[in-house]
């Protein structure tokens, strides 16, 4: 078993919810009172078919891609099945924790999950990437200290590099200080100034709302009275894997037709219907995708001229406008599609879950009967 918040803290660790666009819903959007967590079931989005599955196999906690608070509240009424089914997972105690574009946006994430699927291979970057502020934090402590300082930092969300955690960078030099009258130093005495050993240790983060938090984690563990602690801005890049959607530059050309066989398992029975123009005598090089819906990504796609588009929700005017640049729509169905991404996902993270919390059970929403 684990208590909630281990688990809470095991999923932000994962897909920090910072990553999430800024008007998302992100987050723990039911707190239940079921503090021992023994199930835990994950599903595309709560329906009537979810929430029956709930009740029937005891679920203690709901992993979501779509949240399913979205729009405020004004009312709670009887005559609502959603509000019936919201009110009722609050009263039975189960908590219910959505993950919606950090998933989409963070490096390993659905759109990752979609070009394993496709088996795509080549050179991948995002179709619109996030643009955020990162910055750097560095403190100086006695070697002695440097573990227990360094994991505060980490514990407390910095030195997360793309798919990588407690990243930093250390360097050995050393501190010079006098105390002064008043002073109760750690190492030295009032009046004799003092050259002392020490690391020098620089760690990055990407939340600005981290700040505070990360100083007062080096305060605390920091032996120093006035430890030295320098926080500055860095210059945005774009290095890592994060940002909505994937567009992909081949290794070699794709022909249509392994293309085609490659949709199979996004597709099901909507692959018999595709045709494309001029396929049979064009390969493509180039492939544009967003899991989802994808018709607000529609003019970075068009910079990119990409040879075809995969994505979900486009209108028909959206369409059009593809096909005036000569780029190929492939619709994928909204739910299909994100359902098979987020269950690739969460068999790679129920690994990892497995290895941090043994007893607990992981479960996919299509694992459990009526």
């Amino acid at each position: 078993m684990a208590t909630l918040q281990q688990l809470l803290d095991f999923f932000e660790y994962l897909f920090p919810s910072h990553f999430a666009l800024p008007d998302d819903r992100t987050g723990l959007q039911i707190k239940g009172d079921r503090n021992q967590i023994s199930r835990v079931l994950a599903a595309l989005e709560l329906n009537q078919e979810v929430f029956l599955k709930t009740l029937k196999h005891q679920i203690d906690f709901l992993y979501l891609h779509h949240p399913p608070i979205w729009n405020p509240l004004f009312t709670l009424t009887n005559d609502d099945p959603w509000c019936r089914m919201t009110t009722q997972l609050f009263h039975e105690g189960i908590s219910v924790l959505a993950h919606h574009t950090n998933l989409d946006i963070y490096p390993g994430g659905i759109a990752d999950q979609w070009i394993t699927i496709l088996q795509l291979q080549g050179k991948v970057k995002p179709l619109s990437p996030k643009t955020s502020t990162h910055f750097k934090i560095i403190t100086y402590v006695p070697p002695d200290y440097l573990e227990t300082v360094a994991q505060a930092i980490f514990q407390n969300g910095a030195g997360v590099i793309g798919q990588y955690r407690s990243c930093s960078f250390q360097i050995e030099g050393v501190g010079t200080f006098l105390p002064i009258e008043g002073a109760q130093p750690f190492i030295g005495k009032v009046g004799s100034i003092e050259n002392v050993k020490e690391i020098r240790i620089e760690v990055t983060f990407s939340d600005s709302k981290l700040i505070k938090q990360l100083i007062d984690a080096i305060k605390t563990t920091h032996p120093y009275q006035n430890p030295v602690i320098d926080i500055y801005p860095l210059y945005p890049h774009n290095s890592v894997l994060e940002g909505l959607g994937r567009v992909i530059t081949l290794n070699k050309p794709l022909k249509w037709n392994n293309l085609i066989q490659c949709l199979k398992p996004l597709l099901k029975k909507e692959l018999s219907l595709l045709r494309w123009r001029n396929s049979d005598h064009q390969s493509l090089q180039k492939i544009a995708l967003c899991p989802g819906s994808g018709g607000s990504l529609l003019e970075k796609v068009i910079l990119e001229k990409p040879d075809v588009y995969i994505s979900g929700d486009l209108n028909h005017h959206e369409i059009e406008t593809l096909k005036l640049y000569s780029i190929e729509y492939i619709p994928v169905p909204h739910g299909d599609g994100e359902r098979l991404g987020f269950k690739m996902l969460f068999n790679t993270l129920k690994k990892t879950a497995l290895n941090n919390f043994p007893e607990l059970m992981f479960l996919f929403e299509d694992e459990l009967d009526l």
